[in-house]
């Protein structure tokens, strides 16, 4: 890296706000929160904790279920195959006991949909063969094929509800054929599979509702990212944002042992400018730099807007000669040729390997900027030498 840097110090305003934007870089990187210490939003923990919620409801209400089935085998003990029914709903409780304190991680997990897809299925396995053993059509245990249908429409994606719900009248079929009084239930058994269609097609209906609703959710928390980091003016970086991806770069290129620079850019007595020709002229200023830098900038660089009429960009891989030939770039291409002349100064570092940190980097190129500044301004310089 080069040791070329500047001297001077950043005035104690601009130090303090950068030392709190850092300050809450670190929070939202030690919170999982991305690299904007504007995104205070954690998708990912959203999501976890909706699926930790959803999983301890359908173990709980499965868990009951069973115990409800074991309780009816219980209360009639004369009742047919009552061991291999009580040993089925007795594995099911266990299974259920030994999966309860793994919830949080399995929904952590990327395969939690298919998880509650294959608990989904055993459910309805369960529930089928509880019914069959218990005597067929008529066993009270047939009414447990509802429970699959139903968590299966708030939890899975409509191509796996649509599974479950054919697996489930599938599993309502042969119970009713293996039903030695299948004749006596033909009734009752068609009143209750019209209800499963139904329960079916809900089902398959809110599913696809809550997928739209989660898209449309993903989409504006997108947006609210998005905003949160960009400065609406001139759709640059803003302040929390660009100092949270400067302290960033400044690790990478730590850790790459490539060269770091940044360019701290200044319109020239704006306050004047926005006296003399209102603050609409001055907006329009503001706007047309952030574009400007934006289209003078490669594809990697950072551009930020970090104060009023202050901007900075970040230059990975740029050493002092690359970030004095774009500084020299930039301040050209910054004078305002239409209307009210308007001019800005361009002042740049590249990171001291001696003292390798963002807020280092930030003194030696404000300290760059100060200096043109006091030189009148309007054009660029090449930082001093310590």
């Amino acid at each position: 890296m080069s040791t070329e840097s500047t001297e001077g110090s950043i005035t104690g305003e601009n130090e303090a706000s950068f030392v709190e934007a850092n300050s809450l870089a670190a929070r939202g990187r030690d919170s999982g929160t991305g690299d904007s210490a504007s995104n205070e939003f954690d998708d990912t923990q959203h999501v976890r904790e909706f699926w930790s919620r959803l999983l301890q409801v359908g173990l709980f209400v499965l868990g009951g279920e069973s115990l409800a089935a074991l309780i009816y085998c219980f209360l009639t003990p004369h009742g047919a195959h009552r061991v291999p029914i009580v040993s089925i709903v007795s594995i099911m409780l266990i299974a259920i006991v030994v999966g309860a304190p793994f919830i949080d991680r399995i929904a952590s997990s990327a395969r939690r949909t298919q998880f509650a897809f294959i608990w989904t299925l055993t459910a309805g396995v369960v529930a089928m063969l509880s019914a069959h053993l218990d005597g067929g059509i008529n066993s009270p245990l047939i009414f447990m094929l509802i429970l699959p249908i139903a968590s299966a429409g708030i939890v899975l994606p409509v191509r796996d509800v649509a599974i479950c719900a054919g697996a489930t009248l599938a599993e309502l079929a042969f119970v009713w054929l293996s039903d030695p009084h299948v004749r006596q239930s033909t009734t009752d058994t068609a009143v209750f599979a019209t209800a499963l269609v139904g329960l079916s097609i809900f089902a398959v209906g809110a599913s696809g509702a809550s997928a739209r609703m989660q898209d449309d959710e993903r989409r504006l928390r997108s947006a609210l990212s998005v905003l949160a980091r960009t400065d609406a003016l001139t759709e640059c970086l803003n302040h929390g944002a660009f100092y949270a991806r400067l302290d960033a770069e400044v690790n990478r290129a730590l850790r790459q042992k490539e060269p770091l620079s940044l360019l701290m850019i200044d319109v020239d007595r704006f306050k004047s400018f926005n006296d003399a020709h209102g603050h609409v002229a001055g907006d329009e200023v503001l706007s047309r730099i952030g574009t400007t830098l934006k289209e003078l900038s490669r594809s990697f660089d950072v551009v930020g807007r970090v104060g009023g009429d202050e901007f900075a960009v970040i230059l990975p891989t740029s050493d002092a000669k690359d970030a004095s030939n774009i500084a020299q770039r930039v301040s050209a291409s910054l004078v305002s040729n239409e209307g009210p002349r308007v001019t800005a100064s361009v002042g740049y570092a590249t990171m001291d390997a001696s003292r390798p940190s963002a807020i280092e980097l930030v003194r030696d190129a404000d300290a760059c900027l100060y200096e043109v500044k006091s030189r009148a301004g309007g054009r660029t310089s090449r930082p001093p030498q310590i």
